[in-house]
């Protein structure tokens, strides 16, 4: 059988004539060329691109302008532009390399800034803990003072006010209280908290003496704490409250921060209510899992916490003695 010559390809250097040779080198992209060829069959000429192993030929000048044609379009696209000189182009390019180097210097002043705000928020840490380590005394009573006065009976007024004056029993995380603020409806909350983080936390105090649930039991299995332990009328209202209270926030933000300077920006609510005991703590711990922006805690909670401030504390005295 004789072999069809007609299929067999041949390579583009055996169907065209190299004219010329142009090499462009550029940093960036490497080396480039571009060659003028003379086809063999016909004498037309054609140029072929070259960028590592990769080529592109284009054989005719209807061609080249499609292709033009297509590249404009595509660089019009992405906003690149197409008809600037070389010696424009490569101003653009150095000016590129200034706002690269620019952009590189600020990352560096911009880590060590971060730096130097992360030693000082560091000295700030240090100095607070030596600060608390100075009153610790002082925190010792006053907690001595909190468990005495719930269990005198005191109002809701009173441990209102004395709370207030003491914001350091709901733990580290707070800088500052605001007292008695007025929502729009003209409903006053006990007080806020503000955190270290300069979110805010709204605080609704109800007496010790109130009750979390109805019907509280021990041993009920877990899939019957909702039934068995139903939300007294006074939780039932206080979560009311709060959560009225998030809401004319959430709708009066900026007024509020034009009236009073501050900006109360996504507020938890914090209910302190009754004392714990074994019958109610898993259901309560149950609810607080169901509920969001709304945290539910005991008397007893609050003073855990201040217990475990305290020992945080005296275990940090050790390093500053």
């Amino acid at each position: 059988m004789l072999e069809d010559k007609s299929q067999e390809v041949t390579r583009w250097e055996d169907r065209h004539e190299i004219v010329k040779t142009i090499k462009i080198s550029d940093k960036s992209f490497g080396w480039m060329h571009l060659v003028i060829g003379r086809r063999r069959k016909d004498g037309e000429l054609v140029l072929r691109l070259k960028r590592f192993r990769n080529w592109f030929t284009i054989p005719s000048e209807k061609y080249l302008r499609l292709v033009k044609k297509m590249l404009e379009k595509g660089a019009e696209e992405l906003g690149w532009t197409t008809d600037l000189s070389d010696e424009e182009i490569n101003k653009l390019i150095k000016e590129h390399e200034v706002i690269a180097k620019d952009d590189k210097k600020s990352k560096k002043t911009i880590s060590r800034q971060k730096d130097v705000i992360e030693k000082l928020l560091e000295q700030v840490g240090r100095l607070r803990e030596e600060k608390f380590f100075i009153a610790l005394d002082e925190f010792k009573n006053d907690l001595k003072n909190l468990k005495k006065m719930l269990g005198n009976g005191a109002t809701e007024k009173d441990i209102q006010l004395w709370l207030y004056e003491h914001i350091w029993i709901f733990g580290p995380n707070y800088i500052e209280g605001f007292k008695e603020e007025i929502n729009r409806k003209g409903h006053r909350i006990d007080f806020l908290l503000q955190r270290y983080d300069t979110y805010y936390d709204v605080i609704e105090l109800k007496l010790p003496s109130c009750k979390l649930f109805v019907g509280e039991e021990e041993n009920v299995p877990e899939q019957d704490l909702s039934r068995k332990y139903t939300m007294s009328s006074d939780l039932k209202d206080a979560i009311s409250q709060v959560v009225g209270y998030l809401e004319s926030y959430k709708v009066d933000k900026l007024a509020t921060m034009y009236q009073k300077g501050i900006l109360i920006h996504k507020p938890r609510g914090i209910i302190v209510l009754g004392r714990t005991d074994n019958s109610n703590k898993r259901a309560l711990a149950s609810l607080n899992s169901y509920l969001h922006d709304i945290q539910i805690l005991t008397y007893d909670d609050i003073i855990e916490v201040a217990n475990n401030f305290i020992k945080l504390i005296e275990k940090k005295g050790e390093g500053i003695r």
